[in-house]
């Protein structure tokens, strides 16, 4: 029988983080100097506004796919509204 690894066990069951890490996110590693809360609410929002702007386009070309009675579909308008 062959002998497992616990660091290859983990790493190999993380592959949502793996990806995450691999884009090197300023969401993910904010300069290592201290910064005022202000400085890392702006870094973030210049960060995430192009992702938050596709998902809201995403939901909205894809909500008409899904039955309007079920509870994704009432989420997704959710997201939408908010």
């Amino acid at each position: 029988m062959k002998s497992c690894n616990l660091l290859e066990v983990r790493a190999k069951s993380r592959p949502f983080y793996d990806f995450y890490v691999s884009l090197k996110s300023r969401l993910a590693f904010m300069p290592s100097k201290p910064r005022s809360g202000e400085h890392r609410r702006r870094i973030r929002q210049d960060e995430s506004r192009p992702i938050v702007d596709a998902l809201h386009v995403w939901l909205e070309d894809h909500v008409a796919r899904i039955s309007a009675s079920s509870d994704l579909s009432n989420a997704i308008h959710h997201v939408i509204r908010h």
